[in-house]
């Protein structure tokens, strides 16, 4: 058995391709939702809910899983170390799903948030977060509250975070991507953005789109740059990852 941590829908394409291959495998998200979204199939066993190292190795041992298969978020850093180091000390392969890094030397690159915002204390105008709702709340701190506006998952907890920050219900846009081009676009204008605040996180999660509608109407786009980790095994092409799990796994 094969253990796939993901909640991301490239992540659940590659389970349906592994299963489609005849590996048995069990799928771990962090969150009930992403859970709910992995189609129920034979050979397929779906959990959700975050894992320390401890109960890592337990389940890694007591199934028994031969392989461990990370294709959780880039920028699941915490996730993705403690499934190598699960990995590692129980003596089970561990490889890597990436997705491919969007790249442009035009845009202004960033290695934490704190330098983000370090920048944007200088400027004027409207910024739009697209960075997800774990990290706004140091955002709201340093920089006035009236020129944020944010876009997030439209989840109970979610909105209930952002209404305890004090965010207005005008400055939210609580939606599922990924986003088309001309959806952007209309965001874009609808809320007068001048600045934009995203993650690296690749075709997938609807990045070029996102950059290309920014830079057709002259926004700056401020980039977080993904985690640099020491991946074992790291594979951009799923189906070269699949070649590697029928050999090793």
């Amino acid at each position: 058995m094969i253990a796939v941590f993901s909640g991301t829908k490239d992540g659940r394409l590659l389970i349906d391709q592994m299963v489609d291959q005849g590996f048995n495998v069990m799928a771990f998200t962090a969150t009930e939702y992403g859970e709910q979204l992995i189609e129920k199939r034979e050979n397929l066993t779906a959990h959700w809910g975050k894992l320390n190292e401890t109960q890592m190795k337990k389940l890694l041992i007591d199934y028994p899983i031969s392989c461990v298969v990370d294709a959780t978020h880039p920028y699941a850093e915490n996730a993705s170390k403690t499934i190598i180091k699960s990995a590692q000390d129980c003596g089970i392969n561990y490889f890597r799903y990436e997705r491919k890094v969007y790249e442009d030397t035009s845009l202004i690159g960033f290695d934490n948030y704190d330098s983000i915002i370090h920048y944007l204390a200088r400027t004027q105008g409207n910024i739009l977060l697209t960075i997800g709702s774990n990290h706004i709340e140091i955002f709201i701190k340093k920089l006035s509250i009236e020129r944020l506006y944010f876009r997030v998952l439209p989840t109970s907890n979610i909105l209930k975070k952002c209404e305890d920050l004090g965010i207005r219900p005008m400055q939210l846009i609580a939606i599922q991507g990924p986003f088309t081009k001309a959806m952007n676009s209309a965001i874009y204008e609808a809320y007068d953005i001048q600045y934009v605040v995203t993650k690296n996180s690749g075709q997938e999660g609807g990045v070029n789109e996102k950059i290309e509608a920014a830079k057709e109407k002259g926004i700056k786009v401020l980039i977080l740059n993904r985690p640099k980790l020491a991946y074992p095994n790291v594979f951009n092409d799923m189906n070269q990852l699949i070649d590697a799990l029928k050999e090793r796994c």
